[in-house]
């Protein structure tokens, strides 16, 4: 039916280097590894990495497809649709554009479909002329009304992952003296039994709580033997939900001979297995992180988190016998938490022996319960980037609060520790110097500034 298919990722120029910069589009390459047994063409071009403009790309091509993750790829999305030659169907895809679908056909009348939620099913249905009104979970057009259908049921992971081979780019950060961040992501389970307040990442755009899934161990370790790169993040949830399947993708690395370093974000429960923490150091796993939110226990409970400030310092007693380095997540301005109180993490990060630790502003997405909450709190506002702020503390405010925190944390001495652990330790010196590199990136990435030492390959 189609001859060439054209995923585009969009981008804004005059944004300065942003941490997802980093990575790779992994769910337009999905949609592209779905699509290319019913295409003639597939080609997948990524406006952050791309020369030639947009327009150049469009010859030959009757479907085209963007994906929309972010609020801050919008307008850069819309300027690319109006390059779109006539006759050309345009389906847009992503969390933003499924969160925001009226106002994608409101702005754009060459829109004419927006996938909602996973798309490799939809996408091939799409492709092979199925109607519009007989797909679900998607929203088209049809004589000037727009039709939602019903939601596509959830349905367990596949083992479908991207195919590097469609790639124009190298993905990686080049730096001085060799050191080129090469970092690709990896996805092998979607969803999370847990039920934190604010989180967002187990939910779809239609706020339905996905169950836990996982592709076998076997996919995973076929894919990391694709991958270029040195890093590889896996981007899971909940990477730690099934540690026996963990046991098996480390296993199979080992056997195999790859020779990788990984991260992967994981809850405090990991510790409860030291035999798996042992597993996944031998088989490459450098960095774990961990979603710590608060060092105080009212706020946890608030949150709905699961465990206490106890059960991470017993946890951090078995995790400090390994040789990982650690990487704790930390929100500020949870309701009911004071600034004094939130200016403790840099002592309480230390007591637990963290190498690096990420400092957020909340943020009350849309389907989140804390949404609600914020909503039905008087004092509390949500912004359009879904920062919350409060009458009494600005969203600026917050943020200098955040960058303070970071500053005490990342003191001389915690600088001199992170360096003895690696020359001393066990730690590969080339990774750790590249992941230095990945860090350092983010870290100016989250201040909105231009990283000045290096550029995107």
């Amino acid at each position: 039916m189609f001859n060439r298919f054209l995923g585009i990722f969009p981008y804004e120029k005059t944004r300065g280097i942003t941490y997802d910069d980093l990575y790779p589009p992994m769910g337009l390459e999905v949609i592209a590894a779905a699509s290319k047994d019913l295409v003639g063409e597939v080609l997948i071009i990524d406006m952050r990495y791309e020369s030639r403009p947009v327009r150049s790309f469009f010859e030959g091509v009757d479907i085209a497809g963007l994906s929309v993750h972010w609020p801050h790829q919008e307008q850069a999305a819309l300027e690319i649709i109006r390059q779109i030659p006539p006759g050309v169907r345009v389906i847009l895809g992503g969390f933003h554009a499924a969160q925001n679908v009226e106002g994608y056909f409101r702005a754009s009348p060459r829109v004419d479909v927006v996938v909602h939620g996973d798309g490799d099913e939809t996408i091939r249905e799409i492709l092979s002329g199925i109607p519009f009104a007989q797909i679900k979970g998607i929203s088209f057009r049809d004589n000037g009304s727009i039709v939602r259908t019903d939601p596509r049921p959830l349905s367990p992971m596949s083992d479908l992952y991207p195919d590097r081979n469609l790639r124009r780019y190298d993905y990686r950060y080049k730096l001085p003296l060799g050191l080129n961040v090469g970092i690709d992501s990896i996805m092998s389970s979607r969803g999370c039994s847990y039920h934190c307040d604010f989180c967002t990442f187990k939910e779809d755009s239609e706020g339905r709580s996905r169950p836990w899934s996982g592709r076998s161990a076997e996919s995973v370790v076929d894919e990391i033997e694709q991958i270029p790169a040195d890093l590889i993040i896996f981007c899971d949830d909940n990477f730690g939900e099934d540690v026996d399947r963990i046991g098996e993708i480390c296993q199979l690395i080992t056997e195999r001979k790859i020779k990788k370093f990984f991260g992967c974000e994981m809850r405090i429960e990991i510790a409860r297995r030291p035999d798996i923490l042992e597993r996944m150091n031998r088989a490459g796993f450098w960095v774990l992180s961990f979603g710590l939110e608060s060092c105080q226990d009212k706020t946890l409970r608030r949150m709905r988190k699961g465990f206490t400030v106890r059960d991470c310092l017993k946890a951090f007693e078995v995790f400090r016998q390994f040789a990982f380095f650690y990487l704790g997540y930390f929100i500020i301005g949870y309701l009911g938490e004071t600034e004094a109180e939130g200016r403790e993490i840099p002592e309480y990060a230390r007591e637990l022996g963290l190498d690096f630790i990420g400092v957020t502003c909340l943020r009350a997405f849309q389907h989140s319960k804390i949404h609600n909450v914020i909503e039905g709190t008087p004092g509390w506002h949500i912004g359009p980037d879904g920062t919350v702020y409060s009458d009494t503390c600005s969203a600026e405010e917050y943020g200098r609060i955040k960058d303070s925190i970071v500053r005490r944390f990342y003191s001389p001495y915690q600088g001199q520790r992170i360096l003895r652990k690696c020359f001393f330790g066990s730690v590969p010196k080339k990774p750790f110097l590249k992941f230095l590199g990945a860090l350092a990136i983010s870290e100016f990435a989250g201040r909105g500034l231009k990283f000045p030492m290096g550029r995107l390959a």
